[in-house]
């Protein structure tokens, strides 16, 4: 036995991305002319300071990739532990057949629309970053989409110089149907 099998276990490859959980879930919400969409996703990630850039993973197949390639913009709202159900919902319905927006809307979700580009958010978030699609790159069964974040905004009582406030956490997908939120806080 190697003194890697000694204190790991061994993995299948296909399950790395596995090892990078939690991360932060988002619900990336589109809009092209009368059709709006949401999709969960946590495979989403800032790349870069200037200009200010974020990353979000997603497959061709599903209907948001169709509707940002063709719109060119979305926002990314980040969800506190209150719209967990949101975040389940719009991760297991495909847009195609049903208006997740709508139905959110029915199940008293405020939903607006940017302050600067032309997308829905979702008000009981606790941030919206508004993109326009900077770059499109193809990774393995996915597309990255690099956003130019144009806008953003935070719950102006939930985040205070710089940070959430204490109690306060961006939702985190754990794996499958599980997810957490950070709950400790420490300074090395």
């Amino acid at each position: 036995m190697s003194w890697v099998e000694e204190r790991f276990s061994v993995l299948p490859v296909s399950r790395a991305y596995r090892l990078l959980h939690p991360r932060p879930v988002v619900i990336v919400t589109t809009r092209l002319g009368e059709r709006d969409n949401a999709m969960s996703a946590s495979w989403v990630t800032p790349v870069s300071f200037d200009p200010p850039l974020v990353a979000v993973s997603i497959a061709p197949e599903r209907f948001t990739y169709e509707l940002l390639v063709r719109s060119g913009v979305f926002a990314l709202n980040v969800p506190g532990e209150d719209l967990l159900w949101c975040v389940d919902y719009v991760g297991t319905i495909s847009g195609r057949s049903k208006d997740k927006l709508r139905a959110l809307k029915e199940k008293g979700v405020k939903i607006g629309r940017g302050r600067r580009l032309d997308v829905p958010v979702l008000l009981d978030s606790l941030a919206v970053l508004e993109c326009e699609v900077y770059k499109k790159v193809e990774a393995g069964d996915h597309v990255l989409f690099i956003g130019k974040v144009v806008e953003c905004y935070a719950r102006k009582d939930l985040f205070v110089g710089g940070v959430y406030v204490e109690g306060v956490s961006p939702l985190m997908h754990v794996g499958g149907d599980l997810y957490s939120i950070a709950e400790k806080r420490f300074r090395p």
